[in-house]
């Protein structure tokens, strides 16, 4: 009598007699690694297009806010004096009552929360963005400054003291032996 799992390569589990060897075996589990293998493929993909975009969006909206969407800190030149710059986009959800700019030990800290209710109360969405940067030594944590512009960019700036930049070092000539 066949049971309802026979179909062809189904076998009932109960009454089979397959060695256990066939269920591991790599012929078995090709079908997902097809899968996995398209599933990579358009990941990759997917990273393509993103980069794309990323590109036509900082050619469209100019020079300032499409620096400001990395978040990399900068030493930035003006005059004779140099600051500390990081440009933190927060996106236009968050209002400067959502966010907590901190200095503790040498490290910036920027906490953002926000809840959003619906007017029927049923649903409820939550974000919570937090990020640390260290501050070059010698910073002042009284002269940082924090702005938050129409665009959602956050950017944060202290003066750096000349004692806080590194010294350009010269090069030093090296011997080169002759054998």
């Amino acid at each position: 009598m066949l049971s309802p799992y026979h179909n062809g390569d189904l076998m009932d589990p109960f009454t089979a007699t397959w060695p256990l060897a066939h269920f591991f075996s790599p012929a078995r589990h090709r079908p997902w690694n097809r899968q996995l293998a398209t599933l990579e493929k358009n990941m990759r993909e997917m990273d393509r297009d993103f980069d794309r975009l990323e590109r036509q969006l900082s050619g469209r909206l100019g020079g300032e806010i499409a620096a400001a969407s990395r978040i990399e800190p900068q030493i930035v030149q003006e005059g004779e004096n140099k600051k500390y710059l990081v440009n933190v986009n927060m996106g236009k959800d968050f209002a400067p009552d959502n966010l907590k700019v901190t200095i503790k030990d040498g490290v910036l800290t920027v906490d953002a929360k926000h809840e959003e209710v619906s007017e029927d109360g049923h649903h409820r969405r939550y974000q919570e963005v937090s990020r640390r940067f260290t501050l070059p030594q010698g910073v002042d944590a009284k002269q940082v400054k924090s702005h938050l512009d129409a665009h959602g960019v956050l950017k944060i700036e202290a003066p750096l003291p000349q004692a806080a930049l590194p010294a350009p070092q010269a090069p030093k000539p090296i011997a080169i032996d002759v054998q």
